[in-house]
């Protein structure tokens, strides 16, 4: 039997408009660019859900702040290790997936 559960759409908007406009920040229009293309799906991932932990601490007016996350995340993205779980085909199931959010998380932290 499944469980009825409950969507705060106000809250879950407020979330959403929050993470996207700390990303908007942080890298414009390439925020989500891969080596060869604008928009990398894995590495949308990764920065939206590697966010969540942290987006309650995190001053989207603060430009000081935005700044380090910015290159955090491109320091990142440039990373051997990432790209290893960020950059090519049949990385799609939760390993990789997993491992791309822990790794920006991991970096948004230490920013913060």
């Amino acid at each position: 039997m499944l469980t009825r559960i409950e969507f705060d759409y106000q809250a879950e908007e407020k979330v959403f408009d929050r993470t996207f406009t700390i990303l908007q920040r942080i890298g414009s229009d390439e925020v989500f660019a891969g080596p060869n293309t604008k928009f990398a799906v894995n590495i949308f991932e990764a920065w939206c859900l590697g966010l969540q932990r942290h987006l309650n601490n995190v001053d989207a007016d603060d430009s000081d702040q935005i700044d380090r996350l910015s290159e955090a995340l491109a320091d990142l993205r440039n990373q051997n290790f990432f790209r290893e779980v960020a950059v090519g085909g049949g990385l799609n199931y939760a390993g990789p997936l997993n491992k791309r959010i822990t790794l920006a998380e991991e970096a948004i932290a230490k920013v913060l």
